[in-house]
């Protein structure tokens, strides 16, 4: 059977860059290596031209630190794999939601078992695709029975989309607020649900909140958006004719 190959970016200085790759090609065959880079430059400019599935970036790079790549997405589109000589980076590593953390020099098994997390982060998303209904007029997921697959590290709850009242971007995660108080963090980003939620109930107010249109009891003159069980979320300016117009209240006076 044919091996589906992960496209993946190497980041790091260079001595520490070329021993990875050297692991890489003798044990792990189903990277595909497509570039190689020791800078923030350099790596920023082959993720947006290459598009890779997985990006294995040292925190030591030749014009900066790892971080301060990271820190110029607005959402990591990647599978990440942090690298690092000491474990001092480690929670930061997390907050942009690392698959993994290395520590060099990066040892086989623990490399091995990274990508082991990788295959089944990018599994769990294939499942849940293939468990979505496919609308054939346009192609666009749609809810399944009215509900929702929220992925996380462990696997994944299937939640009713009239109870959730908003989701928030939490880093490079996404919290969903949900009825009864109750709260759920995914590892995915804010934007893969955008895409995912019925745009008919669901809208993006603000960068980093979308809303059920259903749950929203009122808004305020200090921008904000009410919402069920207490909630609130800001509305951004560039969204708030959209959320007005919505509520067929769009006038000069709010």
């Amino acid at each position: 059977m044919m091996i589906q190959t992960i496209q993946t970016v190497v980041a790091d200085n260079d001595a520490s860059r070329e021993a990875l790759i050297r692991i890489i090609q003798e044990h792990c065959p189903v990277i595909e290596i497509l570039a190689e880079c020791n800078s923030i430059k350099t790596t920023w400019q082959s993720v947006n031209q290459l598009n890779p599935r997985l990006v294995f970036l040292g925190v030591e790079l030749a014009d900066g630190n790892g971080f301060d790549l990271l820190r110029m997405f607005r959402e990591i589109p990647f599978k990440l794999i942090i690298i690092s000589l000491s474990r001092d980076y480690a929670v930061e590593a997390f907050r942009f939601s690392a698959t993994d953390y290395l520590i060099k020099p990066v040892k086989v098994a623990e490399l091995t078992e990274a990508i082991d997390k990788v295959q089944r982060d990018m599994n769990l998303v294939n499942t849940i695709r293939d468990a979505l209904i496919l609308n054939p007029g346009n192609g666009r997921p749609q809810e399944l029975n009215n509900s929702v697959v929220i992925s996380n590290t462990k696997g994944f709850t299937v939640v009713k989309t009239d109870e959730i009242i908003m989701c928030k971007a939490e880093g490079y995660c996404t919290g969903f607020y949900l009825t009864g108080n109750a709260m759920l963090s995914s590892s995915q980003n804010l934007k893969y649900y955008e895409a995912l939620l019925p745009a008919g109930r669901f809208m993006r107010v603000h960068n980093s909140y979308i809303i059920n249109k259903e749950h929203v009891t009122g808004y305020t003159f200090q921008k904000e958006i009410l919402l069920s069980e207490n909630l609130k979320c800001p509305l951004s300016a560039g969204n708030k004719k959209e959320f007005l117009a919505a509520f067929g209240k769009y006038n000069r006076k709010y």
